[in-house]
């Protein structure tokens, strides 16, 4: 258990180094922009509020909006364009890995699997629905499903936040599955179930998953749509439905862990990532 928890601390990664501003009307360009002195560059490149896929010592990939482009390239730096569409390519990804990444559909099913196969463990939540009337699933694992245990720590694993960003769903399917099938068995697994109210959300995003995008069917990056230090995702803070229940939902709870599983990166984000200071 400790090793399948480090293999999902290390891809947790979330995909942007601060707020990003959406504009729903010009899809993003995925570009590489090259550079001398990192620091030097990440400097001169926040006024645009870039989302950054990787950053390594003389590049960084990111997503940028057509007309921000000529900007970048007028500062002197030397940028290739990977894809002209961000959201053509997440299309192409899920083509092209075909039945490997399931549908949110499928992982509904899953989730209605389990918790008819392990009653005695797994509570289903339906929290609200998103732009296009998905319903947004929750699933509780814990040995009291019905009792609210106030001295046991309450959990939030969630994924997919942003749609396109497949993987994410995928480690929030296996981790429902892993805790579920190996409760009762692995006395590491039968102690956490028992100790802790875990909530697994794992897709925030159903829309944007379903039709390959980053964003919700509105256009929005919901991962910049949180009321703090909010900077432009959508027409407001938590604006987006799906992100109106997610918060309602949080309220609601106790939650004394949360992690935000995504994709694309390599590297980890921890706690204020928002600000450009490192943490203590």
């Amino acid at each position: 258990m400790k090793k399948l928890f480090g293999v999902i601390l290390i891809i947790a990664a979330l995909s942007g180094f601060g707020p990003a501003s959406v504009d729903a009307g010009e899809p993003d360009m995925v570009i590489v922009i090259h550079f001398a002195d990192r620091d030097a560059a990440y400097d001169a490149l926040r006024p645009f509020r870039l989302t950054y896929e990787d950053v390594r010592d003389t590049w960084a990939r990111a997503l940028v909006k057509p007309s921000i482009l000529p900007k970048i390239e007028a500062l002197g730096f030397d940028v290739e364009v990977l894809w002209e569409d961000a959201p053509e390519r997440a299309r192409d990804r899920r083509e092209a890995m075909g039945d490997r990444w399931t549908s949110y559909t499928a992982t509904v099913g899953e989730m209605q699997g389990l918790a008819t196969s392990y009653p005695d463990i797994v509570r289903l939540h339906n929290i609200g629905q998103t732009v296009q009337n998905r319903d947004i699933w929750v699933m509780e694992i814990t040995d009291n499903p019905d009792t609210d245990e106030p001295d046991e720590p309450e959990v939030r694993l969630v994924g997919n936040i942003h749609g396109d960003e497949y993987m994410s769903l995928e480690l929030m399917r296996l981790l429902m599955q892993y805790l579920t099938s190996n409760y009762g068995s692995d006395p590491e697994v039968t102690d956490l179930v028992n100790s802790r109210e875990i909530w697994i959300q794992p897709s925030v995003n159903p829309d944007g998953h379903e039709i390959g995008s980053r964003y919700n069917a509105n256009g929005v990056d919901m991962n910049r749509n949180h009321g703090y230090m909010w900077a432009g995702g959508g027409s407001g803070p938590f604006s987006e439905p799906e992100l109106q229940v997610f918060r309602e939902w949080s309220l609601n709870r106790n939650f004394t862990t949360s992690l935000s599983f995504h994709g694309e990166t390599t590297y980890f984000n921890y706690t204020w990532n928002f600000s450009a200071e490192d943490v203590p």
